[in-house]
């Protein structure tokens, strides 16, 4: 069994009362969702409505004493609603039809497995990757961008 974890948007919240200088110090930009199915939310794992307020910010999703310390460019909705989702269910943004990494790191946050895969199929290969007992977590990102989708632990 697996669990989706979304992002908590207390962490988020802030940049949206901030002005351009300060968003620009912050590695941030506000700007509004262009397209369906474009603008992937890491609170509420799914997509932004067109015209919508989305906050673009660098986040280190990876903080981790590794070599694979990472940090990349995500979206966050303003107002998002945190995702409530069950063990074993697939956020939305999983959903579409289109690849996503998933990416298995150890203890020490060293990558041990990684595979690309498509739609329901991602919940077999989560699950094939937790048979590992080296595997403490999975990170999730959309390949095409490469950017962090979210984090997936062990229920």
């Amino acid at each position: 069994m697996f669990q989706i974890l979304p992002l908590n948007y207390n962490k988020f919240s802030n940049y949206f009362m901030m002005n351009e200088d300060e968003l620009k110090l912050n590695k941030a930009i506000i700007t509004k969702v262009s397209a369906p199915l474009a603008f992937p939310c890491r609170v509420s794992l799914d997509f932004g409505e067109v015209g919508e307020d989305i906050l673009l910010v660098n986040y280190n999703h990876h903080d981790v004493n590794s070599p694979y310390n990472s940090n990349y460019a995500i979206f966050v909705r303003k107002d998002a609603q945190e995702i409530q989702l069950e063990p074993n269910e697939l956020a939305p943004v999983f959903t579409r039809n289109s690849p996503i990494a998933l990416r298995g790191f150890d203890k020490n946050g060293f990558l041990q497995m990684a595979e690309i895969e498509m739609g329901p199929k991602i919940a077999n290969n989560i699950e094939k990757f937790f048979e590992n007992p080296q595997i403490e977590y999975i990170h999730a990102h959309f390949t095409a961008y490469g950017c962090y989708a979210a984090k997936i632990v062990r229920a």
